[in-house]
C-alpha cells in the first residue's frame, strides 16, 4: 500500500521516538479501532508493534487506503488542523501503540520545530492519498474496493509548480496522471481550429490515450497553478486495466466525453480566484453579491484571513510564516480546501500581508478591484500587491469601479498600470449584475455568446439576445465575426433591448455609397461614419461586457482576434467583405472580413478558461445559392438589369450571395470541427429565409424571426441544464458534508 510517512526521515524518526517515550501504551486486539472517521478527538499515536489499517467510508462501502507500521505516527492531521478524523484506523492483528494527548503533541512540536516541515509534508501526502482514494471511489463505484488499494500502491504523488510543464506535445508517452489538486492546462498546435486549449481539474485524468496507443503525446500539458498529481507508470496502469476491466470502461468514457466536449465538464472544473480590493470602498458591498453568486454554481469555499482565524480558532493563523506549527496548520488547512469544493474564492487583506500573498499565489485567477482614477497611494498599493504576489505566469485582471449612472465605461487605455493586467472589466458601483458577471468569469463558469456573420441575417442576433435576457440567461463574454461583431458590440454596450434595437435602426439606414469597383463595390465612408456615431472614441475594452471580434489578416493568411484597441477599426475590419467593402490597413497589412477563416469563432471562446458554457448563434443558411436555370458559361449584365427593373426573377445568382457564400466556405470546416469537438453547449442555428446579404431594410422582420426561432430552443436547453445542475449540486453538497469541509 502507499505509505503515508517515510520512516527513514531522520527528523520524523526522532520525533516518533520522543512521542513514544511520552505516550501511554495501549494494546489493540485484531479489528479494534484506534480512531473513527468523523470523530472529534485530537490525540495522536505512534505504532510500537503490529500494523494498523486505514480506511475511509464511501458511497459503496469501506475502502482501505493504507497501512501504518512500527515507527509511524498516525492521527496528526486532526491534531495539527484541529479538525475531525478523516479516516478510520483499525488494528490488523495484535498491535501496540503509544497514545499521546493533543496538548503534549503540540508542546513536543513547539520544542522541536525542526521536525515540523517533515511532519507537514507527510501529513500533506496523507491528505493527497485520501483525496486520490475518494476520487477513485467516486469514479469506479462498486468496483472501487478492489481497484483503489492497487491504484494507491502503484501511484506516485508528484507536485508541479504553477507554469511548469508536465509533458510536451510529441514527447514519448510513459505514464497516466490523475489530478489530485490544482489545475492543468492542455494545448495543442495541431488543432484544425487553431485554438485547442482546455483545462483539467481535480479528479480528471490526463494521458489516458497513452494506454491505448503507446506513441507520443498529442498535446502539451502544463500546470495552471500549483498542482498535485498521481503518476501511474504506463506498464503498471495497463496491468491494472487488465485486472480490472471497469478501468477500461471508465477510460473509454473519458475519451468519448472529451471528444464530445460534455458541457458538464465545466461544472466539475475546480477553479479558484483571488480578489484584491484597492479602491476605497466598503468590502462588504462587494463580498455579499460576489459570495451569493459563487454559491449559485456549486460548493463554494470562501476564505479570508478572518474566516481562517475563526476556523483554526487562533487569531493570526492566516498570517503564519516559516516553519512554525502555526504555518503548518495553515498549510494543511489551505491544502485540504484546495483539494475539495467546486471553486474557492480567496479574499485578500487590504494590504499585501502574508495572507494576501498566499491568496494571490494559490489562485487560478487574480482580480484587482480599483478606482476608475486611482491616486498615487492606490497606485502604490497596487504595485506592492503585484510585487508580493508575482508568480511569473498569467497577468491578473483589473476591475474598475465606475460611477453608478455611467452610460459608458471610462477610457481603459488611459488607466495607469493598464499594461500590468491581462484584461480590464468595468463595474458600476452598486450594480449586483456587474459583480455577478465578474464572479462567474473569475470562477470559470461564465457564459460566452458567439455571434456569427451573415449580412442582414445577422439582425437575428438581436432577437436571440432578447430571448436570452428575458429567460434569465447571463451573457458574460461576447465574441463576433462580421455582422456578429456589430451586434455583439451593441449588446456589450447597451443592457436595454429597446435601446439596443433603436440604435441598430439608426445605424443601418442609407449605408451604401457605391463607387467604381476597382477596389470594392462600396466606398465604406458612410458605414464608417455610422460606426463612429455609435462607437467613436471607444476602446474594445470600454464596454460593460467583455468583447472580442474576428477579422482575417489577408497579408499573412491568418485569423486575427481583436481584444484591445479602437473599437471602430476592429469592427470595420471584421465586416470588410472582400469585393464589397475595402480592406482595412494596419501596420502595412490588410484586414478583411473575419468570416473568410472563422465565421463562428467558438474555438476562441472555448479556449478561454473563464468560460464554462458557450452559446453560438449561426445565421448562415445551410446551403449556398442555387442555379435558377442553365444560363451557360457567360452572363448578360443587361439581361440581369432588365430582370431587376421589371421585377422579374433573374436566372443569375446575385453578386452578393456569391461573394458571401464564397467568403465563408473556407470557414465551414472550422465550424464543423467545433461542432464535432463539442465546443458548443447551445448551438442556435437561426435559418432566416427571403433575406438577402445587404437587405438591411428588413431589420425588424429579421429580429422578430430570430426571437421566435431562438426562444423555444433556449427554453428546452435551460430545462435540461437545470436538471443536470441540480443533480450535480446535490452530489457536490452531499460529498462536501461527508468530508466535513468548511464553507467560510
Amino acid at each position: 500500500m502507499t505509505r503515508f510517512v517515510d520512516p527513514h526521515q531522520t527528523s520524523l524518526i526522532e520525533l516518533a521516538q520522543r512521542l513514544r517515550r511520552q505516550g501511554r501504551q495501549r494494546m489493540l486486539e485484531p479489528g479494534e479501532r484506534l480512531f473513527t472517521e468523523g470523530s472529534n478527538d485530537r490525540g495522536i499515536a505512534v505504532v510500537v508493534s503490529g500494523e494498523l489499517s486505514v480506511t475511509i467510508e464511501t458511497a459503496t462501502g469501506e475502502i482501505e487506503v493504507g497501512r501504518c507500521r512500527p515507527g509511524e505516527i498516525i492521527g496528526e492531521l486532526a491534531s495539527i488542523e484541529m479538525r475531525v478524523r478523516t479516516a478510520t484506523v483499525t488494528a490488523v492483528g495484535d498491535t501496540t501503540v503509544a497514545e499521546v494527548e493533543a496538548d503534549r503533541f503540540q508542546d513536543c512540536l513547539a520544542d522541536h520545530p525542526e521536525a515540523v516541515p517533515a511532519l507537514v509534508a507527510a501529513a500533506r501526502q496523507r491528505i493527497d492519498v485520501l483525496s486520490l482514494a475518494e476520487i477513485a471511489a467516486d469514479q469506479y463505484g462498486t468496483a472501487a474496493p478492489g481497484i483503489v488499494p492497487r491504484l494507491l500502491e502503484l501511484a506516485e504523488l508528484i507536485h508541479l509548480d504553477a507554469g511548469a510543464t508536465l509533458f510536451d506535445e510529441g514527447a514519448p508517452a510513459d505514464a497516466v496522471y490523475v489530478v489530485v489538486a490544482g489545475r492543468l492546462v492542455v494545448s495543442s498546435d495541431r488543432s484544425p481550429t487553431g485554438a485547442a486549449r482546455r483545462e483539467i481539474g481535480r479528479g480528471e485524468t490526463v494521458g489516458e490515450l497513452a494506454v491505448l496507443d503507446s506513441g507520443v503525446r498529442t498535446a502539451t500539458v502544463r500546470a495552471g497553478r500549483d498542482t498535485t498529481l498521481a503518476r501511474i507508470e504506463l506498464g503498471s496502469f495497463r496491468s491494472l486495466v487488465v485486472g480490472h476491466p471497469e478501468l477500461a470502461l471508465e477510460m473509454a468514457r473519458t475519451v468519448v466525453r472529451r471528444a464530445n466536449g460534455s458541457p458538464s465538464d465545466a461544472v466539475h472544473r475546480a477553479r479558484s480566484v483571488a480578489v484584491v480590493v484597492t479602491a476605497p470602498v466598503d468590502p462588504e458591498s462587494l463580498v455579499g453579491p460576489m459570495r451569493a453568486e459563487s454559491s449559485r454554481h456549486g460548493h463554494s469555499i470562501w476564505l479570508s484571513s478572518e474566516v481562517i482565524d475563526g476556523a483554526l480558532d487562533t487569531p493570526g493563523s492566516a498570517q503564519a510564516r516559516g516553519d512554525s506549527l502555526a504555518a503548518a496548520r495553515l498549510a494543511q488547512f489551505l491544502h485540504q480546501r484546495d483539494s475539495t469544493g467546486d471553486h474557492i474564492v480567496y479574499w485578500a487583506d487590504r494590504e499585501p500581508t502574508s495572507w494576501s500573498e498566499h491568496a494571490v499565489r494559490m489562485a487560478d485567477c487574480v482580480v484587482f478591484i480599483s478606482s476608475a482614477e486611482p491616486g498615487p497611494d492606490e497606485r502604490d498599493l497596487i504595485n506592492r500587491f503585484l510585487a508580493a504576489g508575482s508568480k511569473g505566469n498569467d497577468r491578473p485582471w483589473l476591475a474598475v469601479l465606475e460611477e453608478a449612472n455611467a452610460a459608458t465605461p471610462g477610457c481603459t487605455a488611459k488607466l495607469p498600470l493598464r499594461d500590468r493586467f491581462s484584461e480590464v472589466h468595468h463595474l458600476r458601483r452598486g450594480d449586483a449584475m456587474d459583480l455577478a458577471r465578474l464572479t462567474r468569469l473569475g470562477i470559470g463558469v461564465g457564459t460566452g455568446l458567439v455571434l456569427g456573420g451573415g449580412g442582414a441575417r445577422g439582425f437575428a442576433h438581436l432577437g436571440v439576445i432578447r430571448a436570452m435576457r428575458e429567460r434569465g440567461m447571463e451573457i458574460d463574454r461576447i465574441g463576433g465575426t462580421s455582422m456578429g461583431s456589430i451586434m455583439g458590440a451593441l449588446a456589450a454596450l447597451h443592457a436595454d433591448d429597446d435601446e439596443l434595437l433603436a440604435t441598430a435602426r439608426r445605424q443601418f439606414q442609407q449605408l451604401f455609397d457605391y463607387t467604381v469597383p476597382l477596389v470594392s463595390l462600396v466606398k465604406a465612408k458612410r458605414i464608417t461614419r455610422k460606426l463612429d456615431a455609435v462607437f467613436g472614441g471607444i476602446d474594445i475594452e470600454d464596454l460593460w461586457i467583455p468583447l472580442y471580434c474576428m477579422s482575417t489578416n489577408l497579408t499573412l493568411g491568418r485569423p486575427e482576434v481583436h481584444r484591445r484597441g479602437d473599437l471602430v477599426s476592429a469592427i470595420r475590419a471584421s465586416i470588410a467583405i472582400p469585393g464589397v467593402l475595402p480592406p482595412v490597413p494596419r501596420d502595412g497589412e490588410l484586414l478583411v472580413d473575419g468570416g473568410v477563416l472563422n465565421n463562428l469563432p467558438v474555438d476562441v471562446m472555448r479556449a478561454d478558461p473563464s468560460i464554462g458554457r458557450v452559446v453560438a448563434v449561426d445565421v448562415t443558411p445551410p446551403t449556398g445559392p442555387r442555379a435558377r436555370g442553365d444560363y451557360g458559361m457567360h452572363v448578360s449584365g443587361w439581361r440581369a438589369l432588365a430582370a431587376v427593373a421589371g421585377r422579374k426573377r433573374s436566372p443569375y445568382p446575385t453578386v452578393g450571395s456569391v461573394l458571401m457564400r464564397s467568403m465563408i466556405a473556407g470557414s465551414e470546416q472550422t465550424r464543423s470541427a467545433c461542432l464535432a469537438d463539442g465546443m458548443i453547449d447551445l448551438y442556435l442555428n437561426i435559418h432566416i429565409t427571403g433575406v438577402g446579404l445587404l437587405e438591411f431594410d428588413k431589420l425588424d422582420q429579421v429580429v422578430e424571426d430570430g426571437y421566435r426561432s431562438a426562444a423555444p430552443q433556449i427554453e428546452e436547453w435551460l430545462h435540461r441544464s437545470r436538471q443536470t445542475s441540480e443533480a450535480i449540486c446535490h452530489e457536490s453538497r452531499s460529498s462536501s458534508q461527508l468530508k466535513g469541509n468548511i464553507d467560510g
